[in-house]
């Protein structure tokens, strides 16, 4: 398809359902990771801690769409004009399939994966071939980490514990989200609290029975 006129105007963004959206990675093959991303991760920064302008997310409170704005975006002047009535600028627009961008999304999507795989290896190991599957079939992995996602699934528990770790170690709670403090509670913190390889049902019978003598 071919790409809509420009005009002079003002820019509103990318909204990410739009048809000059659909023409970028985050419209269309990546967009099932985006919509995963913006569950967790904090979108609110207005600056960098040097003091320089960051991308701006706004979410349609009505149908729930996304529009991303660069922090490059100049506003006013040259944007591409759809026939649904969208103003896209060409700064905006490079963003939805900008590969720095994309990477920082997909990869917080995969250490998310790596730490809900190593979870299973340590708490459920009759899981985790599912959740291999379920991994295998997610839009993460077929359009943009297939590599890592099998390196990840071919570590011993060792060897994933030690790579969640060094992911996950030294996150501060004032830049995460509750969606995403919530996540680490449940996924991350069972695991990194204990070492790897010890039986976890023994450890909490033995905590349970101890609880109930005391």
């Amino acid at each position: 398809d071919e790409m809509p006129g420009k005009v002079i105007g003002k820019c509103m963004g990318l909204r990410l359902g739009s048809s000059i959206a659909q023409k970028t990675s985050l419209g269309s093959d990546l967009k099932a990771v985006w919509n995963e991303y913006v569950k967790y991760a904090w979108l609110e920064r207005t600056e960098t801690p040097t003091g320089l302008a960051v991308h701006k997310y706004k979410q349609d409170c009505n149908n729930g769409e996304w529009t991303i704005t660069s922090s490059a975006c100049r506003i006013n002047g040259s944007v591409y004009q759809t026939p649904e009535g969208d103003a896209t600028c060409e700064e905006c627009f490079i963003l939805g399939s900008n590969q720095r961008f994309l990477s920082k999304v997909c990869n917080f999507i995969f250490q998310m994966d790596a730490a809900r795989l190593l979870y299973f290896k340590m708490y459920d190991p009759e899981g985790v071939e599912d959740f291999e599957q379920k991994l295998r079939s997610s839009c993460n992995y077929l359009q943009r980490l297939k590599s890592l996602y099998e390196e990840i699934m071919a570590l011993s528990q060792e060897e994933l514990h030690l790579r969640v770790k060094q992911s996950w170690n030294g996150r501060t709670s004032s830049l995460q989200t509750a969606a995403l403090d919530l996540f680490t509670s449940q996924w991350v913190r069972p695991c990194l609290d204990c070492e790897p390889g010890v039986s976890m049902k023994h450890q909490h019978l033995k905590g349970l029975l101890a609880y109930m003598a005391s």
